[in-house]
């Protein structure tokens, strides 16, 4: 089987990754955590990315820091997330005390166990950089720091992969409008059934669609079918209720948000229901290489997001890390990989700081000026609020709940003019009616759009023999 990719969202920044070094046989190292559920395919590949950047990082004689190499410690953590979310915080602790000389972590991939792994990460003032889970509502304490710094240690979280949710909401609603369109110019009125985890990572997802796809209804003639939200690891007789259900309404598109094994299900039973119905959007288990077997063909014409894909090429290292990776580990990568694209831009980091104390390291990272290139793109980071105290200030320092604040009716501060020049500069990838307050554009977030990160779309085919 093969991926046909058939449509790109990205364009690139070249922005070179310097990393010289000299060789030694006793360099002394840094100790980086990668922490992840082990026992799964996010896990495993999330250790693999990272393994493969330090292996050719050290091949290469260490990172030079202020002409001293430095070697790279990886030490895999098992998070258990998936199966017990609050168990997260426990195991990364325990990591902690027995790896106290560790300066950094990479990993953490559902959003419900990165929620009890963050606070530890902080309270130990060990940079980390989420490498899989996509909510906004995890950096959303980031923009407090510098101005109330005792208010988590939140100057210590960064996202290393993927965007978050919103924009993936805004990519997953440019893969269904491509399709909505092409079932229109059939003559046939797209209805669009939503399949969805109960998870919070979806949630923004399945509310855009349930306010976007209504609010298209008069201009394009889209419509709002079955929305069902069903446990990342549901059984087929619940996956059977839901696709039944959109069957019966008719919905001719079904908008997938899933990362978990019930993506799995969802094709294999959608395909032994033959419910007549195109798939489109993010099912993270879709990135496998093993989906068409494990799926039984069922993902037959399913449109999902992707972060590489075969012979496409996002960035001048995007060949080379595809080549590495499937001749060191025999398959084609999973997102949470991008851990190799997060070791690498650290070393980069350290190199050009000179320093390897995270602590050094921060302000770094918050300067867009240090996008680098990775696989997928250019990976930057949404600066810190330039401006001193607001009331949204005063809120943070204890005079309103923290409620008050990110969420409801809370008013984020925006980005300056500044700084939304310097990002997205004076092209057309933004306008002065744009809203950027934060979320999503929040501070440590990686930066969303034209000539940094975005994704792919792909669509498993079958292969035709002549």
């Amino acid at each position: 089987m093969k991926r046909i990719v058939f449509l790109i969202i990205a364009s690139l920044l070249v922005v070179g990754l310097v990393l010289p070094s000299t060789a030694g046989a006793d360099n002394p190292t840094v100790k980086i955590l990668i922490a992840g559920p082990m026992t799964m395919t996010q896990g495993t590949d999330m250790w693999a990315g990272a393994e493969l950047a330090a292996n050719q990082i050290n091949d290469a004689g260490g990172v030079s820091v202020n002409g001293t190499p430095y070697d790279i410690e990886l030490v895999k953590v098992e998070t258990n997330e998936v199966a017990v979310y609050d168990q997260a915080g426990i195991l990364l602790q325990s990591a902690i005390d027995d790896n106290l000389d560790a300066q950094y972590i990479i990993g953490g991939f559902r959003t419900e166990g990165v929620e009890y792994e963050l606070p530890v990460a902080m309270s130990n003032n060990i940079t980390m950089f989420i490498t899989g889970a996509a909510s906004y509502d995890l950096l959303a304490k980031c923009p407090i720091y510098p101005y109330v710094p005792a208010y988590g240690g939140y100057q210590y979280a960064f996202r290393g992969t993927p965007f978050n949710d919103v924009f993936l909401l805004a990519n997953s609603f440019m893969m269904l409008g491509m399709v909505a369109m092409k079932v229109a110019a059939e003559g046939v009125t797209p209805r669009v059934g939503v399949f969805a985890e109960s998870l919070s990572w979806a949630d923004p997802i399945v509310e855009g669609a349930e306010t976007l796809i209504p609010a298209l209804a008069g201009i394009y003639g889209w419509e709002l079918g079955v929305v069902k939200r069903v446990s990342d690891t549901a059984s087929s007789t619940q996956v059977d209720s839901a696709l039944n259900a959109m069957e019966a309404d008719e919905d001719n598109i079904i908008w997938t948000v899933t990362s978990g094994t019930v993506g799995t299900t969802f094709s294999l039973r959608k395909g032994q229901l033959d419910i007549p119905a195109i798939a489109v959007g993010i099912n993270v288990q879709a990135q496998a290489p093993d989906f068409w077997t494990d799926s039984l063909g069922g993902c037959a014409y399913e449109i999902v997001m992707g972060t590489w894909a075969e012979g496409v090429v996002e960035s001048t290292q995007t060949l080379d890390f595809l080549s590495d990776f499937q001749t060191e580990y025999g398959h084609f990568p999973m997102y949470t990989a991008a851990s190799y694209d997060v070791l690498k831009v650290l070393a980069t980091a350290m190199h050009e700081v000179g320093s390897v104390d995270n602590e050094d390291l921060i302000s770094w990272y918050e300067d867009p000026d240090n996008a680098k290139e990775i696989s997928s793109g250019v990976a930057g980071y949404y600066p810190v609020w330039q401006y001193g105290t607001w009331g949204y200030w005063e809120s943070a320092a204890g005079e309103a709940p923290y409620e008050a604040f990110g969420q409801g009716d809370g008013i984020l501060p925006a980005l300056t003019e500044a700084q939304i020049t310097q990002i997205y500069g004076d092209s057309s990838h933004y306008s002065a009616s744009c809203n950027f307050t934060m979320p999503p554009y929040t501070t440590h977030d990686l930066i969303y759009g034209p000539d940094y990160v975005t994704g792919i779309a792909c669509q498993w085919q079958p292969v035709v023999t002549p």
